[in-house]
């Protein structure tokens, strides 16, 4: 017991990842620079945190930055090639993979993301309820709560053994 304690009182002193350290003012420098969040989070209106937003983007250089405009007509026009019909590609045709990413973005949208995160939320609220009927039901049965039910099970199954207390 005394080489434990030892060896963890050595431990606190070391600090880790966690720990502060001593170097103080360094923190307080880079804390008064600015998260990259900060400067789109602290705002209060969605247009010009979008305008922040893009601002970083474009003074980053990698990232390639659309308005909502740009993006709806590159995808419209898109569409409406795919819509067309087949036309003599004047270099190689575009591939599958590229119109299915093409039709995804043109029918999966955000009201089919909210309707499938619903129906996902629906089936795992009446499953929960299906798992908590089965919990009275084996209450009424055995006398015992749940927690006594997951002992004797532990028990049955040998990872509980007499040393456990139980």
């Amino acid at each position: 017991p005394n080489d434990f304690m030892a060896a963890a009182a050595e431990m606190k002193k070391k600090g880790d990842f966690t720990s502060l350290g001593s170097d103080a003012a360094a923190i307080s420098a880079i804390r008064s620079q600015g998260m990259a969040a900060d400067k789109v989070l602290g705002l209060n209106d969605a247009a010009d945190a979008d305008a922040t937003a893009r601002e970083m983007k474009a003074a980053d250089g990698s990232v390639l930055t659309l308005t909502k405009a740009e993006e709806a007509q590159q995808v419209a026009s898109a569409a409406g090639e795919m819509k067309s019909g087949p036309t003599t590609p004047a270099g190689p045709s575009m591939s599958l993979a590229a119109r299915s990413d093409v039709v995804e973005q043109v029918y999966f949208n955000e009201k089919a993301e909210l309707a499938y995160a619903r129906g996902v939320e629906l089936t795992n609220g009446r499953y929960a309820m299906l798992g908590f009927l089965a919990a009275v039901l084996v209450e009424a049965a055995t006398g015992k709560g749940i927690i006594l039910q997951i002992i004797m099970y532990l028990k049955l199954s040998g990872l509980l053994g007499a040393a456990s207390g139980f």
